[in-house]
C-alpha cells in the first residue's frame, strides 16, 4: 500500500511495507547505494530481507559513531566512483541525515560542509528511506543534523525531503528497550514543541495533537510488550510528527539538549523530555502576543486530548509519565555530577532557541530544570 500525503511543505510517497522498495528499485535503478547502520542493519533484520530479495551484491556504506558527522571526502570520491544513481538509507535519525549529506555530495558539486548552506543545491540523488526506529522522523523532514566538533548545526533545504518512504514496523521490534524510549520521547516532544511554534498552522496542529495521543497511549504498550501492533503505530506517529516539524521546527526543549547528548551520551530523546514539562508549564503563564496566539489556544488542547484537568499542569502530568516509564525527569536523576543548568543553558542551541513564542532570558532556561 503506498499513497501521497499533503503537507504544507511538499508531498512525497509513504508506502507501508517494503515490497514497494524492491518493485521501485528493480524498476527504475541499477545501482543503488545502502546507507546503514554498522549494526542495526542486520539487527534489524534488515539486512537478510535486502539480500534475499537483491543477492549478496550490494554497494553499501556503513554508518557508526554516536553522532552524524560531515562525510569525508576521500570516502565521498570512493562512492562517486561507483556510480549511484539512488541512495537508500535503512536505519534510525543518524543513519538518515548522513544519507541526506552524502546525497548531497553525490548529486552535485557540493563536496564540502562549507557548501551544503548554498541555498541552491543541485541535482540530488533520488532517495528512498526505511526507517529503523520510531523517534527522529527525519524520513519526513526536509533537514539533516550534523555535528562539528561536538556542535550542532542543520543542513536544510527542500531537496532534502526523500523521495520515498517506506515503513516496516517488523524492522523496529529489535530496538532495544532504551533506545525504544528515547525515541518513543522524541515523537511526543515533537509533537509538543510544534505545538508550541509561532510557525504552528492548523493543519499542523491538528495533525500534532492526533499523533501525541498516539504515540503516549502505544509507547508504554511497546515498551512493556514489544508488540508489533504498538511498534506500527508509533512508526507512523514518529513520520507524522517529523511533517509537523517540517513546518513548525523543534523548539527550546530540543535548543537545550544537543549539549546532554553531544557532550554527556545522553540519548536524545531523554535529553529533551527534561525540559518539556517545564517548557509549557512556563508559556502556560506567559503573556499571549494577539498576533500569533495559536499556541496559547494549543496548550488548553494539549490538556483536553491528554485529559489532565488544569491546562498549566503538563509538567506534573509529563513526570507522572516520564517516572512510569522509568525515565530521568532531572539532571540528578542522571548521576551528571559535573553538570548543571548553567552549564547547559550556556550551550543552547540558538537556532531552535529563536523558535520560541516568548523570549527567554538565562534564567528562564536554567529554571526550567527545576525538579
Amino acid at each position: 500500500m503506498s499513497y501521497t500525503i499533503p503537507n504544507e511543505l511538499s508531498s512525497r510517497k509513504i508506502h507501508s511495507g517494503l515490497d514497494s522498495l524492491f518493485e521501485i528499485l528493480k524498476k527504475s535503478f541499477q545501482r543503488p547505494l545502502f546507507v546503514v547502520g554498522k549494526t542495526s542493519f542486520a539487527a534489524s533484520g534488515a539486512e537478510k530481507i535486502v539480500r534475499n530479495m537483491l543477492g549478496d551484491v550490494l554497494n553499501i556504506h556503513e554508518v557508526g559513531g554516536r553522532l552524524p558527522e560531515p562525510p569525508q571526502p576521500s570516502r565521498v570520491q570512493e562512492i562517486d566512483e561507483l556510480r549511484p544513481d539512488c541512495i537508500v538509507a535503512i536505519g534510525g535519525g543518524h543513519v538518515i541525515d548522513t544519507a541526506k549529506l552524502l546525497s548531497i555530495c553525490l548529486g552535485g558539486k557540493n563536496r564540502q560542509w562549507e557548501e551544503f548552506k548554498l541555498e541552491c543545491v543541485s541535482s540530488l540523488l533520488p532517495l528512498l528511506v526505511v526507517p529503523t526506529t520510531a523517534g527522529s522522523g527525519s524520513e519526513a523532514t526536509p533537514f539533516a543534523v550534523v555535528y562539528i566538533n561536538g556542535v550542532k548545526h542543520s543542513v536544510e533545504h527542500s531537496t532534502l525531503l526523500p523521495d520515498h518512504v517506506f515503513l516496516e514496523p517488523r524492522l523496529v521490534l529489535t530496538n532495544p528497550r532504551s533506545m525504544a524510549l528515547a525515541s518513543g520521547l522524541d515523537v511526543i516532544s515533537h509533537c509538543v514543541e510544534s505545538l508550541l511554534s509561532p510557525k504552528a498552522t492548523v493543519q499542523s496542529s491538528e495533525i500534532a495533537l492526533s499523533t501525541v495521543c498516539s504515540a503516549v497511549k502505544s509507547l508504554p504498550i511497546f515498551a512493556q510488550t514489544g508488540r508489533l501492533d504498538a511498534a506500527e503505530k508509533l512508526l507512523w506517529a514518529s513520520n507524522k510528527a517529523g511533517q509537523v516539524i517540517a513546518t513548525t521546527r523543534t523548539n527550546v526543549p530540543h535548543a537545550l539538549s544537543y549539549f546532554l547528548t553531544a557532550q554527556h551520551g545522553v540519548p536524545h530523546g531523554c535529553s529533551v523530555a527534561l525540559t518539556l514539562g517545564s517548557f509549557v508549564d512556563l508559556l502556560s503563564g506567559a503573556t499571549v502576543n494577539r498576533d500569533n496566539e495559536l499556541w496559547s489556544v494549543n496548550i488548553k488542547r494539549l490538556a483536553r486530548v491528554l485529559e489532565y484537568s488544569d491546562p498549566a499542569g503538563f509538567g506534573k502530568w509529563w513526570r507522572t509519565f516520564l517516572s512510569g516509564l522509568g525515565v530521568a525527569t532531572s539532571i540528578a536523576s542522571l548521576g551528571l555530577q559535573a553538570v548543571d543548568a548553567q552549564i547547559i543553558a550556556r550551550n543552547v542551541n540558538l537556532e531552535r532557541l529563536a523558535n520560541s513564542p516568548v523570549q527567554l532570558t538565562q534564567m528562564d532556561l536554567e529554571r526550567l530544570f527545576d525538579d
